[in-house]
């Protein structure tokens, strides 16, 4: 007699000694350092046998917009960089997540699928949203605070009265201990600098946030006076205003 039970479970059990099984990692990208926001890039999945694979975005086309600047080169390094960390270092390393050189390895837990190429394709798929293919619809690009800085920095040194008031190196040691970023120093007068012109409003909470505690820890017991900081608003904000 045919034991369909027996069948099933010699079936089943067939069916998963042929699974590939591994871990997979999410690959995420802070191409802004002041921000540290995290943008999906790829994955990455090392197997029961020790194969490891990695697939990764091949536009930052998305990436260059909301940041209003190219960012292709950039990204490409990365890829490379990433790539190279993550078949060349051990496993352990990555197991309760990694950083390295702005790049974000997150463990994310098991996988299992018929191959290594079918379980990347699923896992991108469901977690690099700017791979994807999209309508071309126009997105206003964002301004970073490094971006701000930069440009006040080139239109301030062309004018002889003002090139003073933003130094080289902007960094001051506060008596806590820590060191913070006061792009404008002129006698007893400091200014930061920050933009809330970005793509999400935890990023704009952020900057505001770690502007605040610059600015408080600089009147502590510093050299300056008069502190203030100096706001970049969103486009829309700048129209109505």
């Amino acid at each position: 007699m045919i034991n369909i039970q027996e069948l099933l479970a010699a079936s089943k059990a067939k069916e998963n000694n042929q699974l590939v099984k591994g871990v997979w990692f999410l690959i995420q990208w802070s191409p802004d350092d002041y921000s540290q926001e995290r943008f999906n890039i790829g994955v990455a999945f090392s197997s029961e046998r020790g194969e490891k694979q990695v697939k990764f975005t091949k536009s930052f086309k998305e990436l260059s917009n909301w940041y209003g600047c190219n960012l292709t080169k950039q990204g490409d390094m990365v890829i490379k960089i990433a790539t190279h960390t993550f078949i060349g270092k051990s496993l352990d390393k990555f197991s309760s997540g990694f950083f390295e050189s702005g790049i974000h390895y997150v463990p994310m837990g098991m996988a299992q699928g018929e191959s290594i190429e079918k379980i990347m394709n699923v896992l991108f798929k469901d977690v690099v949203p700017m791979a994807q293919e999209k309508q071309n619809i126009a997105r206003a690009s964002y301004t970073t605070t490094r971006n701000i800085i930069t440009v006040v920095r080139e239109a301030i040194s062309k004018n002889s009265v003002l090139k003073d008031i933003m130094p080289e190196n902007p960094m001051v040691e506060t008596l806590s201990g820590i060191s913070v970023k006061v792009p404008i120093q002129f006698r007893s007068n400091a200014g930061t600098i920050v933009s809330a012109d970005y793509a999400t409003s935890d990023t704009v909470e952020n900057e505001l946030l770690r502007s605040f505690r610059d600015i408080d820890l600089i009147l502590n017991g510093n050299d300056f006076d008069n502190v203030n900081s100096f706001l970049l608003l969103p486009a829309s904000a700048k129209g109505e205003a």
